[in-house]
């Protein structure tokens, strides 16, 4: 993100930041909402118990053109968004998200958001404001990356049944999106079919490359986000 862009996001929630503790975002200046919506990037605005009080439109262009049913803004105004996020990584965000409204602070964040064709990196910037009633959390998503994937996946050798372990489960990542093999815990292979179509039966990890990424510790417990 720019420098600039950076500025005229900070200057405007200065400026026209009143939610007056509202689920809704009524009380919302027109210069604020016309910032966000000129931005490609897709910008939601939190509470201060994390649920979405407003969506940009890129949020609802970005779900049409990634396959993204039931992401439309509509079915998610007024949840928290705790609820999009896989439980391994509620921990990470909340704590995250709280931070930055406790020490007004901006914090940045790198994450996968692939497809089957496309390899993609996305920066998250999270925007701290003291509303006059309660604090909030403006995100803004970038697309930093956006590079095909290649056709031919040389670590796969097996077929889409052996990444199902005794129970039934296949184990995705919750950030790249790999899929665990069963027998051996440590080896992740990209597999198009499962990011196009979860199976029925999924759970979410963090490979090895994640989890360090996401600062997890040993036992599992999440490091200070600093």
């Amino acid at each position: 993100m720019s420098g600039g862009a950076h500025g005229r996001f900070k200057s405007f929630l200065h400026a026209a930041w009143d939610m007056r503790g509202a689920p809704m975002v009524s009380n919302v200046g027109p210069s604020w909402r016309e910032l966000f919506e000129k931005e490609a990037a897709v910008v939601y605005v939190l509470d201060e118990s994390l649920r979405f009080i407003y969506f940009n439109s890129a949020w609802d262009r970005f779900a049409s053109e990634n396959g993204g049913v039931g992401l439309e803004q509509e079915h998610w105004l007024g949840r928290s968004i705790l609820e999009a996020i896989p439980p391994i990584l509620q921990g990470f965000y909340s704590a995250a998200y709280r931070k930055v409204m406790k020490s007004s602070l901006t914090w940045n964040h790198s994450y996968e958001c692939s497809t089957p064709e496309r390899q993609r990196l996305c920066e998250m910037v999270a925007y701290p404001h003291q509303g006059q009633a309660a604090p909030g959390v403006v995100v803004a998503n970038f697309v930093r990356t956006d590079l095909p994937r290649p056709s031919v996946h040389p670590q796969r050798d097996r077929g889409l049944s052996g990444y199902h372990d005794a129970d039934g489960f296949v184990v995705m990542c919750a950030n790249c999106r790999r899929s665990q093999r069963p027998r051996r815990v440590h080896e992740w292979d990209w597999v198009p079919e499962f990011v196009e179509h979860p199976p029925a039966m999924v759970s979410h990890g963090l490979c090895h490359l994640c989890a360090h990424h996401y600062m997890l510790i040993v036992g599992g417990e999440f490091n200070e986000i600093e």
